[in-house]
């Protein structure tokens, strides 16, 4: 067995990220679970694929940005306070630019949901978000706004 990492910065345990396979399966499993909650009808689920597509774009996104942190070379220089304030401002600008076109697609999908299942899409879409506030303070938007625009 291999050995245990001990906690890492702020005392905490260091764990390993999950495969961009492990996080693509997770994604699908959330989307069954999304539908299977909703018991969508033929109509609501033609306005679903847009949200669907744009929910498999993020993901993409996502991946690819973990991709590029974990191939980044040990030796590399910190970037300046600068840098980072920079990188940190488009990171949220496209954050911005995501969640409009992500509205644009959801709002017709919401309106066409009965009143019971907008009761539950609340937590559905928040699951699909990928549960950002159920790890302590706030997952990695903590760490990007603690962490100087690194991911956490």
């Amino acid at each position: 067995p291999a050995a245990d990492p001990g906690p890492g910065p702020g005392g905490r345990m260091k764990h390993e990220r999950p495969s961009a396979d492990t996080m693509q399966r997770m994604l699908e499993g959330k989307i069954a679970g999304a539908l299977a909650t909703l018991k969508l009808n033929g109509d609501q689920l033609k306005l679903w694929a847009p949200v669907e597509a744009k929910i498999r774009e993020r993901q993409a996104e996502r991946i690819k940005m973990m991709e590029e942190w974990a191939n980044r070379k040990p030796g590399d220089a910190r970037p300046s306070m600068t840098e980072r304030m920079t990188k940190m401002a488009e990171m949220m600008g496209k954050r911005a630019e995501n969640a409009k076109a992500f509205a644009t697609v959801f709002g017709p999908f919401e309106a066409s949901l009965t009143e019971d299942q907008k009761k539950v899409v609340g937590a559905v879409m928040a699951d699909m978000r990928g549960g950002h506030g159920k790890r302590g303070h706030g997952g990695h938007r903590w760490g990007m706004q603690h962490g100087g625009g690194q991911p956490g």
